[in-house]
């Protein structure tokens, strides 16, 4: 069958800047720009907007996903020059924000991904625009604390991670001009981290490079990467491509978007 974008309504947001999938729950955008603490939560069975709890301040650049059932939202950028490592979650039905333990360091451009039922935070960019970092951090939710684990062969900005086969799967992105793996901008490669061992590898690529996408995943176990940029500014992709666990295959939807979009 045929597979067709479709819009599916609109809203008065300027720029939305990370998107998290909630299975039967509402999915949150959060909006960077003008007002960057605004969120906004769609009711998937009414196909309504709605406004939910704004951000406890400003922010842009960071990642976002649901964790244990409650958005998750790290790093970024909090003001002119300003990244922060902060981590501040909402719970179901909460009317405010809480935070959770800062990560070791400041990142923005970075990706968030659960596997094992643990939470990592990996790539981006550091305090220095322009040093990119290797940095990957696991999250333990019992003790409240962030540790590090091993970094990434070469660094990633503007990259997304999935969880495939209890591995973390890091995809796409701005690669490290000392890599032989990959361009500079944007990237094809994938990076596989395996949690038990505490190691990588690559394996393989994408079918179409991209950097500054979204990537989102289905309870059946399709990875979706889509939009973004595939060269410089301003040539981006308005298709989207997708990786079905099952049979280990990828595959290109090209019919386009209607609009191109760039996370």
């Amino acid at each position: 069958m045929r597979r067709r974008w479709r819009v599916w309504g609109s809203s008065s947001l300027i720029a939305l800047a990370s998107v998290a999938a909630c299975g039967d729950d509402p999915t949150f955008t959060l909006d960077p720009a003008p007002r960057g603490d605004t969120l906004v939560a769609m009711d998937s069975v009414a196909g309504l907007w709605q406004t939910a709890p704004a951000l406890p301040g400003p922010r842009m650049g960071h990642a976002a996903l649901v964790f244990g059932g409650d958005l998750v939202v790290a790093g970024g950028i909090t003001g002119p020059g300003e990244h922060t490592a902060s981590v501040i979650r909402l719970r179901p039905g909460a009317d405010a924000w809480d935070s959770l333990a800062p990560m070791p360091y400041e990142l923005t451009g970075l990706a968030l991904a659960v596997v094992r039922d643990t939470l990592y935070a990996v790539g981006g960019d550091g305090p220095l625009l322009l040093r990119p970092e290797r940095a990957l951090f696991a999250y333990d939710a019992g003790a409240d604390t962030w540790g590090e684990r091993a970094q990434i062969p070469d660094w990633r900005v503007g990259t997304e991670a999935v969880a495939v086969a209890d591995e973390l799967w890091l995809v796409g992105g701005y690669v490290s001009r000392t890599t032989e793996h990959g361009p500079i901008v944007p990237g094809d490669t994938i990076l596989v981290y395996e949690p038990g061992a505490d190691e990588w590898r690559y394996t393989g690529a994408v079918p179409n490079p991209r950097g500054d996408f979204a990537a989102v995943q289905t309870p059946d176990g399709r990875s979706y990467l889509v939009g973004g940029v595939n060269g410089l500014f301003p040539h981006l992709r308005p298709d989207a491509d997708v990786f079905d666990e099952a049979t280990g295959e990828w595959r290109t939807i090209t019919d386009p978007m209607g609009t191109h979009r760039v996370a």
